[in-house]
Parts: C-alpha cells; sequence; structure tokens
C-alpha cells in the first residue's frame, strides 16, 4: 500500500487506517532516540541518528544508511565497482603474457603480481556481495532482516525460506526501482493464513522468480 507523503491523517482511506493500525498493533515498536513509533521494516540508525525505512545496513565506506529511497542506486554502485575490479583485474593478468626472460620476469612484473594478489580478493567479495543483494532484491529481504531475523518481533516466528513482503521477483524490483519519492509505502506482516499458505508451497528462489507477477 502507497501512501502519499502529503495526505494528512483526515484524508487517509479506510482501507489505510486499518492497516496503519494493524501495523502498529501487531509490530509496535517506539523509538526513544527519534521519539516516533517506528513503522512495519523501520529501524533507527545510530551512525545516522534517525529511523530508516526498509532498513538494510549502515556503508561506512558512503557514510550513509542504505535503505529504501537508496537501495537500488547502491546495487548500480555495487555492479559498477565489481566490474571495474574485474577489468583491471584482467589488465593485470594479461601482463603476464608478455615475453619476458625467467631471469627478468619478477623484476618486470613484480608490479602487476602485486596488484593481482591485492584486486582477486576483492573482485571476488564484490561479486559475492552482488549476487547477495540481487537475492534481496529479487525477494524483498533486507540485509537487516536477513541476517537479524531472530531479533525482529514480527518476523521471528516466520521461517527462514518464507518472505513474507515479496510480492514476486518483477514487482519487488519495480517497488523498488520505480518508487516515486512523493508516497511512503507501508508495510504490513501477512495474515496467518497467506503465511501458513507461503510454508505450505515450495519456496525457492526460482519459483519465487516466475511469482505472481509474471502470471
Amino acid at each position: 500500500l502507497l501512501l502519499p507523503l502529503s495526505a494528512p491523517p483526515s484524508h487517509l482511506t479506510a482501507a489505510q487506517s486499518d492497516l496503519l493500525i494493524s501495523q502498529f498493533s501487531s509490530a509496535r515498536r517506539w523509538c526513544p532516540y527519534c521519539a516516533v513509533q517506528q513503522p512495519v521494516r523501520g529501524k533507527h540508525c545510530y551512525d545516522c541518528g534517525r529511523c530508516v525505512l526498509r532498513f538494510d545496513h549502515h556503508c561506512f565506506w558512503l557514510s550513509t544508511c542504505i535503505g529504501l529511497r537508496n537501495h537500488a542506486r547502491f546495487w548500480v554502485y555495487l555492479v559498477l565497482e565489481c566490474c571495474l575490479t574485474w577489468w583491471s583485474l584482467l589488465i593485470c593478468l594479461s601482463a603476464f603474457t608478455a615475453p619476458i626472460s625467467p631471469n627478468h620476469w619478477l623484476e618486470h612484473q613484480l608490479s602487476a603480481l602485486a596488484f593481482t594478489v591485492l584486486l582477486l580478493p576483492l573482485a571476488v567479495f564484490l561479486a559475492i556481495l552482488v549476487a547477495f543483494h540481487t537475492h534481496l532484491i529479487l525477494t524483498a529481504q533486507t540485509t537487516y532482516e536477513a541476517t537479524r531475523k531472530h531479533r525482529i518481533s514480527y518476523l521471528r516466528a516466520i521461517p527462514g525460506d518464507v518472505h513474507p513482503f515479496s510480492h514476486g521477483a518483477c514487482r519487488n524490483v519495480l517497488h523498488l526501482c520505480c518508487l516515486s519519492r512523493h508516497v511512503l509505502p507501508l508495510y504490513a506482516v501477512p495474515t496467518p493464513a497467506t503465511l501458513h499458505a507461503m510454508v505450505s508451497q515450495t519456496y525457492t528462489t526460482t519459483s519465487h522468480a516466475c511469482g505472481p507477477c509474471c502470471s
């Protein structure tokens, strides 16, 4: 459900009001630092000093929180960094094909060898990070939800292979990449009947990618 940021409480529809009541009653959390009632999927960032909707993590390299508004751009940043690192690694590896005398090999290839040793683990790490965040976006998860699920009251009892906020890979990507800055999404924990249906079916990443958005 999308809530216009400019809409006062008196202009909320009955469905929006019911959703607010249900999500606060099922996952009521008060942030003592911001003095606000946190909505579902909201979390306070102690580094930024504010609550972030759909909190993923605080990135120390970018000195900002990764959340609803910038998770898609963060994924693009990771992909570009990964491509640049692998491209640099291939350039270093190509230096070893140069015809050099074995007696002078180390003298001419020392810099290429040093850069290869440094770039190889970084390239592998970035590739794993891109794959991990791609999985998170396709399944409508965040790093915090995937790694700290046992600490989130409304997710603690949900099996690990069930993604309660997912609506199919296509819709998940569209929601994150094409969300207007003038609306605020309201997340709600699925009803017990919906969760039971999710648990009873085969809920793998492959079947999820061909979910209801593609039907």
